[in-house]
Parts: structure tokens; sequence; C-alpha cells
């Protein structure tokens, strides 16, 4: 008996990136959204932000501007899904500069994000402070990447952040790994032949109409009268 077979297809639980600021297509050093959003401010009035050669770029200006601060902050991100959180960026400077890191919603220790129990966004923020007139520090390739969580509390096949019913195994699909339904009462579950007689799909076959999986059958198979589920 041949047998054919249809399946669900979900998303990969592989690593994602959930932020990032290139500054690729962004013209003001206040706001912008390459891609994602960003916001920028200083309380300085001698000292000025910019996008210069594609980056983020806080510059302090000549005579005694000096000790000016800067503060870069990302949109809200969602990471009520994923686990391994982990930032990266690129930052330069001239000298008598620094930058520091932090995300709310949790600690940041290094490049490694742990979000608070039950923490379902962050923000990500860079504090940028020059001590030392004409000097700049800038900031590119904001990235904030993770892995989706792939808990499949039902078994249906589907993981539970895609899944609109974390406790039904026939939604969204009855064709889904661990549904049970029968529409046709034949003993076996959709899932198995598409819920519908075996004897249909040959009958499907031999009058040329393709089947819900788009199985291409030999006529052949159907004059033998072979039985093929999906």
């Amino acid at each position: 008996m041949f047998a054919l077979s249809c399946s669900i297809t979900t998303e990969s639980c592989a690593q994602t990136t959930v932020f990032e600021a290139n500054f690729n297509s962004d013209g003001s050093g206040s706001s912008g959204a390459s891609p994602d959003a960003w916001s920028a401010s200083t309380a300085s009035s001698c000292a000025a932000m910019s996008i210069t050669t594609s980056a983020w770029r806080f510059t302090t200006g000549s005579g005694g501007c000096n000790n000016e601060t800067a503060v870069w902050t990302s949109s809200s991100i969602a990471i009520s899904s994923l686990t391994g959180i982990s930032l990266s960026y690129i930052t330069t400077s001239n000298g008598f500069s620094n930058i520091t890191a932090s995300m709310s919603n949790g600690s940041l220790n290094g490049s490694v994000f742990t979000p608070n129990a039950g923490a379902t966004t962050t923000q990500i923020t860079f504090t940028v402070a020059i001590i030392k007139k004409e000097r700049y520090r800038t900031l590119d390739d904001v990235v904030l990447t993770g892995t989706l969580s792939c808990t499949d509390s039902d078994g249906d096949g589907v993981a539970d952040q895609d899944d609109p019913a974390n406790t039904d195994a026939c939604i969204p699909s009855q064709f889904g790994t661990g549904c049970a339904t029968d529409t046709d009462a034949d003993g076996q579950p959709n899932r198995v032949h598409g819920g519908q007689r075996r004897h249909r799909w040959v009958r499907r076959v031999v009058l040329g109409v393709p089947s819900p999986c788009a199985a291409v059958v030999p006529l052949w198979h159907a004059v033998v009268r072979r039985f093929f589920l999906c």
C-alpha cells in the first residue's frame, strides 16, 4: 500500500533577529526606523547628534563643550517567546568618551540578556558620555537576537506562539499531530487520510480531480484500485 502524507508547516525554532538598527536609511540623529524604530536625546546645547556614514554619532563642539551626555533608546521589543537573548553592536570613538548599554525588564551581562520572570518586553538603552571638546562616539548595527520557544503544549505540531489554542490538538487544524477527529467515522483520524474514505480518493484520481495534497498519482495505480492515503 502506498501512502501520501500532509504536514503542517510551523515557524522554525532557530535563532531569530527581533530588533535591528543599522541606520542605513535614517537621516536624523534624534529618531529613525532603519529597519526598526529608535530615538535619541541630549540636554547639551553645544554637542550634536547625527547620522554620519550610516552610523549614529554624538559629537561635542569646540570651546567649552565637554562633559556632555546623550541617550539612545530602541522601541519596545517583544521577548515573551524568546530564550538565549543576546545583544550586539558596533561603536567607535576618537577618545575621551564611553558608552554604556542597558536593557529594561531584566539584566544585561556583557552581551547576554536575562529577562525578569514574566517579562514580555524590553528596551535597549545606550548612554554616551564625552568629557572633552571636539570628540565623538558612534553607534551602529544594534542587533538583538534570541531563540523562539518551541513549546507545544497540546502536541499538535504547532509551537505555542503560533497556536491560537494551546490546549486543543485539533486547532488550528484537524490534520495536526495528536488530533483524533474522525470526520467519516472510519476508525482513522483525519490526519491519516484527510477525513475522506479511501475509495473516494481513488475516484478523484480516476476523474482527474487533484486531492487537497496536490499529489501526482499515476493513473495505473487507480486502475488497479490501489488505495492512496493523504
